[in-house]
């Protein structure tokens, strides 16, 4: 008997609501998940946090009494300000972020698993879980998977042919009113090719006011009588028989996944959030030139006296244009979307710009975490992963106490940037 399916027997606009939220951005822009607000000596604190945990066998050097205390000094050290604006560090920030990673060091002895950013929720990184035999085969996978004509090749629409598609949802995805869906039983991986042109076509569900995109098919996963993740379903654009062995790669990496996921899904509840310096419920200025304000309109900072050769700022921002949980038990059933790709430079095309921020997935998905394999890179310069969260959690627009117009203040504690 099939479950309710956003889409297809339920409906295509469910979410939970505000009080039962977990974590998860789902585009809903007032009604999302927001993370508190940072402030800008946390956003400091997780940049140490996250620089420590790339030096190798940090965990080991964290432990050590010589070593903890040389970063400590390296850390006060550091020019913060050039990092984030208004940034600082202090001796007490130092002994709260050492402590913090000593008890990661000692969680990733057993699980190799570093959980980073977790102001509000975290993000899981880790250069351990794959094995060189598993990062061996993926690598061999992808090597198959592109070995097709030049003309069967699916480049990314709009990656100027860098970005190449091997498996991505897109190619062939469920489209309402004209996919078909076979109800009532769950279509097996070795039965789905004696189902093809079976079953009947998905309705357009309704749209009294919020138009969606079309979704997309997902694989379903669950978990063998030994705990091993089995792949129940066929994978968009990955045939299940040609390329057997790729499944079989796929239920690994998803294996893989499920402890982070599992950590990424619940870190929201207090028990793992990273402990705040402090809660800050109002800004106010100290004066500290009364003599040179008395003078003026009002106390701001371009009232003071400037030092000689001090370059003028009018506080005046130029408009840049934007170029620049819940556990996973055993046994339990989850939808896993696949995608895999190659991005390929040339001398002619030798730049990736990156790709362009938006949030994952459809509604009627619910993507609730994400897992990145990166099995290989040649000849190229450092790259990196950025991300974005949505904030005022704490309803600071509301909440927060400060003078009409200081937005200095706000800015010189909160990681924000207020405009106007």
């Amino acid at each position: 008997m099939m479950s309710s399916v956003s889409g297809y027997t339920g409906s295509i606009e469910w979410h939970s609501d505000n009080k039962k939220r977990q974590p998860f951005v789902l585009g809903l822009h007032e009604e999302d998940w927001k993370s508190r607000t940072p402030m800008n000596r946390e956003v400091c604190m997780i940049k140490l946090e996250e620089d420590i945990t790339n030096k190798p066998h940090w965990w080991e050097k964290v432990l050590n009494t010589d070593i903890d205390s040389k970063w400590k000094q390296e850390a006060l050290q550091m020019s913060w300000a050039s990092y984030q604006h208004n940034g600082n560090f202090t001796s007490k920030m130092a002994d709260m972020c050492f402590k913090d990673l000593v008890t990661k060091a000692r969680n990733y002895e057993q699980t190799k698993l570093i959980p980073v950013m977790e102001s509000s929720a975290c993000a899981i990184k880790s250069d351990a879980l794959l094995s060189n035999e598993l990062m061996q085969r993926l690598r061999a996978a992808a090597a198959l998977l592109e070995d097709v004509p030049e003309f069967q090749r699916d480049w990314h629409p709009g990656s100027d042919e860098k970005v190449l598609d091997l498996v991505h949802t897109s190619l062939w995805p469920l489209v309402f009113g004209r996919s078909r869906i076979v109800s009532g039983k769950y279509v097996t991986l070795d039965k789905c090719l004696d189902h093809c042109g079976s079953g009947k076509v998905i309705p357009d569900p309704k749209r009294p006011y919020l138009t969606m995109p079309n979704g997309f098919q997902s694989s379903t996963e669950d978990s063998d009588k030994i705990g091993r993740p089995r792949i129940k379903s066929y994978i968009n654009n990955l045939h299940p028989v040609r390329y057997k062995a790729v499944y079989s790669l796929i239920e690994e990496l998803i294996a893989k996944s499920l402890p982070a996921w599992d950590i990424v899904c619940r870190s929201a509840r207090k028990e793992f959030r990273f402990k705040r310096s402090g809660t800050v419920h109002g800004v106010k200025w100290t004066c500290n030139v009364p003599e040179i304000c008395a003078k003026m309109h009002g106390c701001y900072p371009s009232s003071r006296s400037f030092a000689q050769g001090e370059d003028y700022d009018s506080g005046s921002e130029t408009i840049s244009v934007f170029e620049e949980g819940r556990k996973v038990e055993q046994g339990m059933v989850i939808q896993v979307i696949v995608k895999m790709g190659n991005i390929y430079l040339t001398p002619k095309k030798s730049k990736y710009d990156g790709g362009s921020w938006y949030v994952e997935g459809q509604l009627n998905e619910h993507i609730c975490a994400t897992a990145l394999f990166y099995y290989d890179s040649d000849n190229i310069t450092k790259s990196r992963l950025s991300f974005r969260n949505h904030a005022d959690r704490d309803n600071l627009r509301d909440r927060l106490s400060y003078s009409q117009g200081d937005h200095h203040g706000i800015q010189t504690i909160f990681a924000i940037k207020i405009k106007g």
